[in-house]
């Protein structure tokens, strides 16, 4: 994310659209303390997050302070308006999740064709 800081009204409908991404509780995220991908990063644990809500509580281990309230995900746009609003920096998945992600979306792929009665695409998992 470029270090850009844009005025509310310039992504406002951005922020009211927006849908955070799925998250649940126990699982392992990547946080980024500072709010933005390419800096320094820490694993936490999402202790709590709410349907509809556009930010989680993190427990991240190995710091003095191990709850962050209120995270918002990578994603969110109101990170854009500025460093008060990355103040409990952002999380994100980590790239096993990601991973897995896509192997899960191949094997759903995979077997609509086969019940389908067609031929599967290859896979292109590793």
């Amino acid at each position: 994310m470029a270090n850009v800081t844009l005025r509310p009204q310039d992504i406002q409908d951005e922020v009211q659209s927006y849908n955070m991404p799925e998250v649940k509780r126990g699982m392992p995220v990547v946080w980024y303390p500072q709010g933005q991908i390419g800096s320094i990063w820490k694993m936490a644990l999402v202790e709590k997050a709410q349907s509809g809500r556009s930010n989680v509580t993190l427990f991240v281990g190995g710091t003095h302070v191990p709850i962050r309230d209120a995270v918002p995900h990578v994603s969110d746009p109101r990170l854009k308006l500025g460093p008060d609003h990355r103040e409990m920096g952002a999380w994100d998945y980590t790239e096993e999740y990601l991973d897995n992600q896509k192997k899960l979306e191949e094997f759903e792929k995979r077997l609509t064709a086969l019940e389908k009665g067609s031929k599967p695409p290859r896979s292109q998992a590793k």
